[in-house]
């Protein structure tokens, strides 16, 4: 298995169930961006860590954060609801757009299931960060 994108919530809550490993959308993360940003749309990427990686730092994700301290990146769901929404009526309606992902149908699946757990996430006023790893 390669990189997977996964939703991080501030608290716990009861997430809807998900079969959706979020394999397909790390692995069009840099497409979705670029597609997101040429339609007026947030990038995913703007839904994660934005800390700065220190230029000389090698190691993995759980190192960066004993060097640089947890990430306190948080975002408004419902704003994360809207946004890839939006990006995820674009590429199921338009085949130029799905044709530049591979795996369109299971990118357009893992979308669809990242957009339940942030819908309840939602409803319940908690916040959300996208995660790579």
């Amino acid at each position: 298995m390669g990189l997977i994108l996964y939703p991080v919530f501030e608290r716990d809550f009861k997430a809807p169930p998900s079969d959706a490993t979020g394999e397909f959308l790390a692995n069009s993360f840099d497409t979705l961006d670029q597609i997101a940003s040429e339609h007026g749309l947030k990038p995913i990427s703007t839904f994660g860590d934005s800390r700065t990686v220190p230029e000389d730092f090698e190691g993995d994700p759980d190192e960066l954060d004993e060097v640089m301290g947890p990430c306190t990146d948080w975002y408004d769901s419902r704003d994360g609801v809207t946004n890839l929404r939006e990006l995820l009526n674009l590429i199921s309606s338009r085949s130029d757009l799905a044709n530049r992902l591979d795996s369109a149908e299971a990118v357009i699946d893992e979308l669809r299931s990242l957009i339940m757990q942030l819908e309840v996430s939602s409803k319940e006023g908690i916040r959300f960060r996208l995660e790579l790893e």
